[in-house]
């Protein structure tokens, strides 16, 4: 009651919790987790067993561990700049150019890798101070590499990394000194490839052929 003797009713505020607003709550987040289910549908359609997911996830990560690591080294043992990126680049293409049959020769071609790559590496750094030298190598790499294609898809594998790892010290101009660093960074790149391959993000086929099978029947 006022001081005019006028008599004023108290208007009590809605609470912000009624039964609308909770409505409103359980849409949305019924929303969001229809959103959620069809991104995973569309993930599991296009990409059955994440094949491709873990292809990138173990690339990318490939070529930062390895940068990593050969960045310490060369702080540590004063290399060039020239060894983190070679183990980088290469390490880009380790994983995704073994592609054998089987996951036992697929292992082992990743570990054999470092033989070509080292040759390779090694006949580069040595004929940078000839530019005919370093053109002829570079010549008969090539053709090295494309005679083996017809060997089978770990010699495909041989041949184009070899011939990568000498463009790239001819690319990163490397010398003599740098080849201790070239051996240790082809060293740390197959270590690291075969991790993410085969034990962090290893392909799993079966669970692609259930997930594929499953989108299929519906």
């Amino acid at each position: 009651k006022s001081h005019d003797g006028t008599r004023h009713e108290r208007i009590e505020p809605r609470s912000l919790a009624g039964p609308g607003n909770h409505d409103g709550a359980r849409c949305r987040c019924r929303a969001v987790n229809l959103t959620i289910a069809r991104l995973r549908d569309r993930l599991e359609a296009t990409d059955p067993g994440h094949i491709r997911l873990n292809l990138a996830l173990r690339t990318t990560a490939g070529i930062a561990t390895c940068f990593a690591v050969l960045a310490g080294l060369r702080l540590a043992l004063g290399w060039s700049l020239a060894i983190p990126l070679f183990g980088a680049v290469l390490g880009m293409s380790w994983s995704m150019t073994v592609n054998d049959p089987t996951p036992a020769e697929r292992r082992r071609t990743t570990l054999l890798l470092w033989v070509p790559t080292a040759a390779a590496g090694t006949l580069g750094v040595l004929t940078q101070g000839s530019r005919a030298a370093s053109e002829a190598a570079f010549l008969a790499i090539l053709f090295g590499a494309f005679s083996a294609r017809g060997w089978g898809p770990r010699w495909i594998a041989f041949g184009f990394l070899g011939t990568f790892a000498f463009f790239l010290t001819w690319f990163l101009q490397t010398g003599l000194a740098d080849l201790p660093g070239i051996l240790t960074a082809l060293a740390v790149t197959t270590g690291v490839t075969y991790v993410y391959r085969f034990l962090v993000f290893a392909d799993r086929p079966e669970a692609a052929t259930c997930r594929s099978s499953a989108c299929s029947s519906t």
